[in-house]
């Protein structure tokens, strides 16, 4: 049974619907700008999975995404 999450869901960075913690795997991404700031965007797991793409090095490291 998963955790019940405290987090305050934002809108999902990707298609801007809003994001419901009761959703299939509601994601938190974590990054770091170029001027060494950190973002914390929120995003549906699905829309996320849609743009993941295989480095060149590295084919199917997504394949299947794991999250």
């Amino acid at each position: 049974m998963a955790e019940k999450s405290n987090v305050e869901w934002g809108p999902c960075c990707f298609c801007g619907k809003n994001i419901q913690a009761e959703m299939p795997d509601p994601l938190r991404i974590t990054a770091e700008t170029s001027a060494g700031k950190w973002q914390v965007w929120f995003a549906h797991a699905e829309c996320f999975k849609k743009r993941l793409a295989d480095p060149p090095e590295a084919p199917g490291f997504f394949n299947p995404a794991h999250f």
